[in-house]
């Protein structure tokens, strides 16, 4: 899992996360580790 993010005063937030679905799982376990990663980094 890849992920940048870009904030600055006054300003909103961009962030991006990528899942490599090669691997076990699938599409729905993928966006679940990205929602939690997600959350992780903005709380």
């Amino acid at each position: 899992m890849n992920s940048i993010g870009f904030a600055g005063d006054n300003q909103g937030f961009v962030l991006a996360i990528m899942n490599n679905l090669a691997g076990p799982g699938g599409s729905t376990q993928g966006k679940v580790a990205v929602s939690q990663v997600a959350r992780d980094l903005l709380d």
